[in-house]
């Protein structure tokens, strides 16, 4: 049986710098650190910051004073003048990527436009971008949700980072019929559509995919939705324990990818397990 790794499987750039940030943080500091909610969607991760750096995530300010690391999802303003209110030191850590679609989501508020933010609504990503749009906007998550918008006179569009482009487009045909004038920018993070891409084609060429990654991931997710379309046996985990022995026979080829969150060490213990099944 032999196992194959998917290109850009495994943490993305916007993981590893903020890891980074946190680890500098850490080596620099005599101070308390702590991240706004998780840092990233990988338990193991926020686990392993908290049990060797003693990083601890929270969403309450009701803890001493320190350093407070914004997570990678970014967060809505009025937390971080709150953490400086509270003397907190506040460092950011949000992905470039989604720093940018709330720049765009702002731009478009200030130009009058009303914003249509295509994701989940209870991501923090989203979340995050409300807090840059006030009032003025709508999140949609598909093509039905889209339709059911009022009529508007300039409508602009911003998408969570890891939408599948698919989607978006579709979002896209429909709001194009809702108003005068439609502005778009394209956020969907470009390190997300090459581990779709690269995920795709090894699906279609082994027997059995594996998506290693949290399932509060959002992207994780959807990885596991798109190789699933390709290949019905796709199965996703979040660590080896999860590895059915059962899912391999008559199997010869196993593909592998990761999450934007999912950690190259984690992948290699999943990997391990697939080969203590080899006859």
């Amino acid at each position: 049986m032999r196992i194959i790794v998917a290109p850009y499987a495994g943490f993305c750039f916007g993981v590893e710098r903020a890891l980074k940030i946190v680890e500098n943080v850490v080596q620099h500091s005599k101070l308390p650190v702590y991240t706004w909610g998780p840092l990233i969607h990988n338990k193991m991760v926020v686990e392993r910051l908290q049990n060797e750096y003693e990083v601890i995530p929270i969403e309450e300010f009701d803890h001493p004073p320190g350093y407070l690391i914004l997570r990678t999802h970014g967060v809505p303003p009025d937390v971080v003048d709150e953490a400086k209110r509270n003397k907190f030191i506040v460092v950011d850590a949000t992905c470039p990527f989604v720093a940018k679609v709330h720049r765009y989501a702002k731009l478009l508020t200030d130009e009058g436009y009303t914003v249509v933010i295509a994701g989940d609504k209870l991501h923090p990503e989203v979340r995050a971008t409300l807090g840059y749009v006030g009032a003025y906007a709508y999140v949609v998550g598909d093509r039905k949700a889209a339709s059911l918008l009022p009529e508007c006179k300039k409508i602009g569009v911003v998408a969570q980072t890891t939408m599948l482009m698919d989607v978006y487009k579709e979002i896209i045909s429909v709001l194009v019929t809702k108003c005068d004038e439609l502005k778009i920018f394209n956020t969907i993070c470009s390190a997300t559509i090459r581990r779709q891409e690269a995920g795709i084609k090894l699906a279609n060429n082994v027997d059995v995919m594996l998506v290693v990654g949290d399932r509060q991931s959002a992207n994780t997710r959807r990885l596991t939705d798109i190789m699933k379309q390709v290949n019905p046996r796709t199965y996703q985990v979040e660590g080896p324990e999860e590895v059915d022995p059962s899912w391999f026979n008559n199997t010869k080829r196993v593909g592998v990818t990761g999450g934007a969150s999912t950690p190259n060490w984690l992948i290699d213990k999943v990997i391990d397990k697939v080969k203590s099944f080899r006859q």
